[in-house]
């Protein structure tokens, strides 16, 4: 594909106090600010430290690659049982990491790591969920209710089941295999404010999928909202081409891309809805997005269609991931972020 505009500035977003940069190296933009979050990206990622996390991603379009939260304010760092905690006076990050093999009871691999990250969660003061990021290995290999992905759905929601987690107050959700070393890293946003959870109207929410998709639903919301004072924070899961319950356009990614933007829209359009602030949030001002891919092959065609259907260098703006979808016939899915900074929109650039 042609090359990107040289206009098109490298991905920023911010709030006064938080910014989110992908770049190649954990270098902060000032002195001032500190590192919430570092999800890591690529083998040749190997940096080590406090908020780095480990996500076993390869990125398709750049080199190795870190998404840093940076912070304008005092973090604290520490260890519970296992779990990373990086927390500011608004935020927590929480990052708990579990190998596994072929041989493992996944729904008591995910149950565990759930129990351990909701007894992190109550030890600080950031108890409102907002995005849990789940990425492990092998995410349909097994048939039927065996499948890794309804196995980890089971021991998921016996979790939330146990915190008293009911549906209208789920977390958005992101879920997808990577093509690494059989391990299952959790990643959690948390806050002191309050999470509203939004749907989407053209999908049916996933904690009412029928049966036919594993013995439990997956439990998560199709997107929320955080209000920190002045500012708005809304976080999209991960989003791929289903309408209703139905996968839409089996293995045909191109199409599967159109319907993904339908659904993105109408999630844009009930972060609109819910706004107090009557703030308008449409697909172009998503920030940070992350586009995960089944096939690297197939990232030319999704570049430019992106661009075409979003905005005009979208694509540039975008990290592409070489991933597994939570169904075997879905070949694309994308999350990312909206922010407002007061009254105004904060920059896609």
């Amino acid at each position: 594909m042609n090359a990107p505009a040289s206009n098109v500035e490298k991905p920023r977003l911010y709030l006064p106090k938080l910014s989110i940069v992908q770049c190649s190296e954990a270098k902060p933009p000032r002195k001032d600010v500190g590192l919430l979050a570092g999800f890591c990206f690529g083998d040749d990622c190997s940096v080590t430290g406090d908020g780095l996390i480990t996500t076993g991603l390869q990125p398709i379009n750049r080199s190795a690659t870190i998404e840093c939260w940076w912070y304008d304010g005092e973090i604290q760092y520490e260890n519970r049982n296992g779990v990373e905690i990086a927390s500011c006076d608004e935020y927590a990050f929480l990052t708990i990491r579990c190998t596994y093999d072929e041989k493992t009871d996944f729904a008591a691999v995910s149950r565990d790591v759930y129990r351990s990250l909701f007894s992190a969660i109550r030890r600080t003061n950031h108890h409102h969920i907002a995005k849990i990021w789940n990425y492990f290995g092998g995410i349909t290999e097994g048939q039927g209710d065996l499948e890794r992905y309804r196995q980890f759905s089971i021991g998921r929601a016996e979790v939330f089941a146990e915190q008293n987690l009911n549906d209208s107050t789920l977390p958005a959700g992101t879920a997808i295999g990577t093509h690494q070393e059989e391990a299952l890293n959790v990643v959690a946003l948390t806050s002191k404010c309050p999470f509203a959870a939004v749907e989407n109207p053209r999908q049916t929410s996933a904690y009412r999928y029928p049966r036919q998709y594993g013995p439990e639903s997956p439990r998560f919301s199709r997107g929320g909202t955080i209000v920190a004072g002045d500012d708005t924070l809304h976080l999209i899961s991960g989003t791929a081409a289903i309408v209703g319950h139905k996968t839409q356009h089996p293995s045909d990614v191109v199409q599967q891309l159109k319907v993904t933007v339908d659904n993105l829209r109408g999630l844009c359009a009930g972060f609109s809805a819910g706004s107090s602030a009557d703030q308008s949030v449409s697909i172009e001002q998503i920030g940070a997005p992350r586009i995960y891919l089944r096939e690297a092959e197939d990232f030319d065609r999704v570049a430019t269609d992106l661009d075409r259907r979003i905005a005009e260098g979208f694509s540039e703006r975008a990290l592409f991931l070489h991933a597994d979808i939570c169904r075997s016939e879905l070949m694309f899915e994308i999350d990312g972020v909206v922010i407002h900074a007061g009254d105004v929109s904060a920059p896609m650039g």
